[in-house]
């Protein structure tokens, strides 16, 4: 079950470290609603997954845009955020923090299955709000039609060699 947070009492992490993209994200939101709740830690009362999304959310309130999808009103007109509370010790809500952000980075994306996938959207006008433009998908077109090259640490051939592992030689 959603619960749902008035957005001027939700406090951010202190001592964040991610950087967000407010334009992407809040192109994201608009054109796919709120479909991500923040993660309120009972213990201290922070936001410590949704920091991106929160701030743009108060951007978009403050500029006058309409909640989106999935962001209610209360009666006087304040935004209400959906949130899911979680109950964690204080002293370790920085370190999930980085966590939850940190190990989506290091999945990275299968190039041949992003770009066949972002092309089919970009072909359909549906890149909008996904964090991609069409420059993005030119590059990465470009990236998996490009010619493999050697490592620059690859042997040359013509010579003899040496294994780093058991130091035995060997002729190209």
């Amino acid at each position: 079950m959603t619960d749902y947070l008035r957005i001027d009492k939700i406090k951010h992490l202190p001592e964040n470290a991610k950087n967000h993209d407010l334009g992407a994200i809040i192109l994201s939101i608009k054109k796919y609603g709120f479909v991500d709740p923040l993660a309120i830690n009972t213990t201290t009362g922070n936001d410590i997954d949704g920091n991106g999304r929160l701030d743009a959310l108060r951007s978009m309130m403050l500029a006058g845009m309409p909640p989106p999808q999935d962001v209610k009103t209360d009666p006087d007109g304040m935004w209400l955020v959906p949130v899911h509370y979680i109950s964690r010790p204080a002293d370790i809500e920085k370190a999930l923090a980085i966590a939850l952000n940190r190990t989506n980075e290091l999945g990275g994306w299968n190039a041949e299955i992003l770009t066949r996938v972002l092309s089919d959207i970009a072909t359909d006008g549906q890149l909008t709000g996904t964090g991609y433009d069409a420059e993005d998908v030119d590059n990465l077109i470009k990236d998996l039609n490009a010619p493999t090259t050697p490592s620059e640490n690859a042997p040359k051939g013509g010579g003899v060699h040496t294994c780093p592992e058991c130091g035995a030689e060997f002729e190209d």
